[in-house]
């Protein structure tokens, strides 16, 4: 089981370091990229998901 603090270090890690101001469209984890197989990364399956979370947050929107 992870602690809170490894749970977050990633996240924090990507809201304060200057190393990542210009990485755009990746996946980290564990505070490093992570390859993600091309078949997860379709455009389609990304503009479909978008719209999904659209439609269900516009009422808090």
């Amino acid at each position: 089981m992870w602690s809170l603090q490894k749970a977050a270090a990633t996240s924090v890690y990507l809201a304060d370091s200057t190393d990542v101001t210009n990485v755009t469209a990746e996946f980290f984890g564990n505070l490093k990229v992570k390859n993600i197989k091309e078949k997860y990364r379709r455009q389609e399956d990304m503009n479909a998901i978008w719209e999904y979370c659209n439609e269900i947050c516009k009422g808090y929107l």
